[in-house]
């Protein structure tokens, strides 16, 4: 029987839970997720990370720049209220003729220099300074990018990039390397990379990686990894952020289709751990699912990976935020709530167990709101959960919970997020209430004065 205990004196630092980002695939040239730029507004994200893949055409012949797919692309990224990070990925075929993943370095270095000074140039007036250097490129075209680098070929490259960036605009951040397991110290890419950077005083502002997991305490131990390997490398003074995550797409087909309340769970219990372990941000894989398109990656990927590409289009998945026919799902919902944790985080140091608790407390609006799930894993049991809020400014407060409701058959907010609980303290500093959480249950409480 969990008791939670909410102290509202005791806020420390901004939560700032809207560095938790997202991330699209790079599934096609359109801009994907254009019919859900409210929806997406309403999550208050920072960030929103995607590919800027050799289908945006950015380059097509010597000296030409073409700006227009890849403009839409950026707009609509603007329009959700997020700032943009373009991932890098592109391989023209002035500069990359043969179709080979192994060729990393253009023929013409001066004329690549140029596209990235161009094209940094270009979406600094946008308000674009957040530049990732590769996806993947420790595995190759199965990442999804025609680039499988070695340590020094990557530093290489990165350097190239890194330069011309800054060159283009002073403010521009750079990072990577983005690899596709943060495990052994994320690869061999990961500290050759750091120890290159900090060797040449290279600029260097954010380390990233991926992490697709049974368990969120995989997705934590990536975090403790790569930051224990930041510790080897002083020079570097870096952010740290996870640009691909989720469950591994096994587990959650199988955990999904026989529980709809695990995803919102996982990535309520992933999202607590990049705050406990202290991770810059981070971006969710992905907003919306979508067919594989062959057409547009077959100039630049090998039939061998088309193949396994296409198997997106026949294993339905639910790692997205909506389906292939822009319909809400659950996991929607679990941003949505954690949204709502706006200004300091509030400490609760006496929850252990599979139930967990996010709080803050917004001292404007005289309001506390706290994310209360129950997960495990494997599955957890029902829960008896006595909760104390207290230490209040007296006062007359309204309190409201919430519960996600994952079975309703209703996408409408307040039919997924239904209030079980409103009631008026007057004249009161504290409120406590006891009840059940269900297995990968998922409620929000809060507490407002009026």
């Amino acid at each position: 029987m969990p008791d939670i205990n909410i102290n509202v004196k005791a806020a420390g630092e901004d939560l700032d839970i809207g560095r938790f980002g997202l991330g699209q695939g790079g599934f096609t040239n359109n801009a994907q997720f254009d019919s859900h730029i409210q929806d997406l507004k309403n999550l208050n994200h920072k960030y929103l990370r995607v590919f800027v893949q050799e289908y945006f055409n950015v380059y097509p012949a010597h000296n030409v720049y073409n700006w227009e797919l890849l403009d839409k692309m950026v707009k609509a990224i603007l329009a959700t209220g997020a700032k943009p990070i373009l991932c890098i990925c592109i391989k023209p075929k002035v500069l990359f003729p043969k179709n080979d993943e192994n060729i990393i370095h253009p023929n013409n270095y001066k004329e690549w220099d140029k596209l990235i000074y161009e094209m940094v140039k270009h979406y600094k007036k946008m308000g674009v300074n957040m530049w990732e250097v590769l996806n993947e490129s420790d595995a190759g075209q199965w990442g999804g990018a025609p680039y499988h680098t070695k340590p020094e070929d990557y530093a290489i490259f990165y350097e190239h990039i890194a330069r011309a960036a800054k060159k283009a605009d002073p403010k521009a951040r750079l990072g990577g390397p983005a690899v596709s397991n943060a495990s052994k110290e994320g690869s061999k890419i990961t500290p050759y990379l750091l120890q290159y950077c900090s060797d040449k005083k290279l600029p260097f502002d954010f380390l990233t990686w991926h992490r697709y997991a049974d368990n969120p305490l995989r997705i934590k131990e990536s975090i403790v990894t790569m930051k224990n390997l930041l510790k080897k490398y002083p020079k570097i003074k870096c952010e740290t952020g996870i640009t691909e995550w989720s469950a591994s797409f096994a587990a959650n087909y199988m955990k999904y289709t026989k529980n709809p309340a695990y995803m919102p769970n996982f990535i309520i219990e992933s999202i607590y751990h990049m705050v406990e372990e202290g991770l810059s941000f981070c971006n969710y894989y992905h907003i919306r699912n979508l067919n594989f398109t062959e057409d547009i990656f077959k100039e630049w990927i090998s039939k061998k990976v088309l193949s396994t590409f296409g198997w997106c289009n026949y294993c339905f998945t639910h790692l997205s935020l909506f389906d292939y026919q822009g319909q809400v799902r659950p996991a929607y919902f679990a941003f949505k709530l954690l949204s709502r944790l706006a200004g300091k985080r509030l400490r609760i140091y006496d929850v252990n167990g599979n139930v967990k608790v996010l709080a803050a407390y917004e001292e404007d609006f005289k309001m506390v709101n706290a994310l209360i799930w129950n997960f495990a894993a494997e599955k957890p049991k029902k829960e008896t959960i006595n909760l104390n809020i207290f230490k209040a400014e007296k006062g007359d407060w309204r309190y409201t919970r919430y519960l996600l409701d994952v079975e309703t058959n209703s996408s409408e907010e307040d039919k997924k997020l239904k209030i079980v609980t409103r009631k008026i303290f007057k004249a009161a500093a504290q409120v406590k209430e006891t009840f059940l959480l269900e297995p990968y249950g998922i409620t929000q409480v809060n507490f407002k004065k009026i």
